[in-house]
């Protein structure tokens, strides 16, 4: 029998006498509710073991909860190409999000997809298990609306335009939006669930002691902070709490340009938000179907220059 122990210094035990009413194990801990006994008995091995696997099949059956998150893309100019709009990587990542859902969303996982930033509500989706309702609202994300101050810079540099740290409203907009939807898939019961989220940075990346980065989120010791600051923090926490892995997919791709303190911040920050939520992310590079096809089920994979490590599969 699997719940069995190896080894036991007497392989049969006394079975001793059964009255009273119980005095440990009598709460729930875990969930809000729980079976009770009306009276004292014995379970046999098989039978425990027999609950164990049905129970094991019934979880496995339930499906995934997929959260779609759209972010709006700053503008990219890449090496040798006259597009500075953000339409060429939210292209991307429609691709990337057309190849998951056809080939790897299943019957009986549900999908929402959502925005955290500017986006009008009739292209969002609300909860379905209907792949073609989530295709046509991933279809009609165009990147977001860039302020007019985001700028690209020279053909021949490439690069990302200004960072959106330069916008504290931007900030502010993202975090207060990503606490509120943390706390609410908090409150969802019973299914696993992996928010796939298609971004550039997350919170303010500037290489500083009090931004709201990832980073000073996660080694914070007390003392006041800004808003921002705050809601990243509860953003965090509450998808730890409500087990939410977050995989993150950054469609700008490789950028060999993509060097100074600001962008390793705001590369590291992605990769550091998914490796300590459960997920991995997709970062500085352009092998963005790697994370269909690696072979595994260990959703907790490091993070190496932009790939994730060997023996993982995204949302398996």
């Amino acid at each position: 029998m699997a719940l069995m122990p190896k080894r036991v210094k007497h392989r049969k035990s006394q079975r001793g006498r059964i009255k009273g009413n119980a005095t440990r194990g009598q709460r729930v801990v875990f969930g809000e509710f729980g079976l009770q006994a009306v009276e004292g008995g014995w379970v046999s091995a098989q039978t425990i073991e027999a609950g164990r696997i049905a129970a094991t099949q019934y979880i496995r059956g339930e499906g995934r909860l997929y959260v779609i998150v759209f972010d709006e893309l700053k503008p990219v100019k890449q090496i040798g190409s006259d597009d500075s709009s953000s339409g060429g990587i939210a292209l991307k990542a429609r691709q990337f999000l057309h190849t998951f859902i056809e080939q790897h969303f299943e019957a009986n996982d549900i999908g929402i997809v959502v925005s955290v930033g500017r986006a009008r509500a009739t292209d969002m989706q609300d909860f379905t298990s209907s792949r073609r309702l989530l295709l046509r609202a991933i279809d009609s994300f165009s990147g977001g609306f860039p302020s007019i101050d985001q700028a690209p810079g020279d053909a021949s540099s490439g690069g990302f335009a200004p960072s959106s740290t330069g916008d504290p409203f931007a900030v502010r907009q993202q975090t207060r939006a990503l606490r509120d939807l943390m706390e609410s898939l908090e409150r969802i019961q019973g299914r696993r669930k992996a928010v796939i989220y298609i971004t550039n940075e997350v919170g303010d990346s500037t290489f500083s002691a009090g931004a709201a980065s990832v980073w000073n989120v996660i080694d914070y010791r007390g003392g006041v902070r800004s808003i921002e600051f705050d809601d990243l923090r509860a953003a965090m926490t509450a998808a730890m709490r409500g087990g939410v892995a977050f995989y993150v997919f950054d469609p700008a791709g490789a950028d060999p340009l993509a060097t100074g303190g600001n962008e390793l911040e705001r590369m590291s920050g992605l990769r550091k938000l998914s490796a300590a939520t459960g997920g991995f992310a997709i970062v500085n590079s352009n092998g963005f179907t790697q994370a269909f096809t690696r072979p595994g089920d260990n959703t907790k994979a490091s993070i190496s220059h932009g790939s994730a490590a060997s023996g993982s599969k995204l949302l398996a």
